[in-house]
């Protein structure tokens, strides 16, 4: 093993093991090794005493490539057509939903729950909510 190629994250981590449900390991280790997921473990295995460990604290860690963006229009739909095509999704979700969104009250209003619903979930609130409405108002 190359220690200078090998880490390990410390902190919340939420991934998908397998299709249809996300695994969460409360302060766990995400272990790269080498360039490559080694794995995620509850406790750090002994075979990576001695590794370099970050300690993300009660971040959130998403191993993988993942696309977090989102779109206020297809919140409300989120999880539906899963089964479609993009551009038939697109055709029966997305577009008629966003024809509503030229309209700024409904902008905001989509905008408005989107950013509440994260909220909820988020312990930062004031932070995140300052980073999240100071992008969204540059936008408009």
């Amino acid at each position: 093993m190359n220690h200078e190629k090998t880490f390990a994250l410390k902190g919340d981590i939420v991934y998908t093991a397998a299709p249809g449900g996300f695994t969460v390991v409360e302060q766990g280790y995400a272990v790269c090794e080498n360039g490559r997921s080694a794995g995620v473990f509850g406790r750090l295995p002994e075979q990576f005493d001695g590794i370099h460990v970050e300690d993300c604290g009660q971040k959130l860690i998403i191993p993988g490539l993942v696309d977090l963006h989102l779109h206020a229009p297809q919140y409300s739909f989120r999880g539906l057509g899963m089964d479609l095509e993009l551009l038939d999704w697109l055709e029966t979700h997305t577009f008629p939903e966003a024809v509503s969104y030229t309209h700024l009250r409904a902008h905001e209003t989509g905008r408005n729950l989107v950013c509440r619903l994260l909220l909820e979930k988020k312990k930062n609130k004031k932070k995140w909510k300052k980073e999240i409405w100071s992008k969204i108002n540059k936008k408009l």
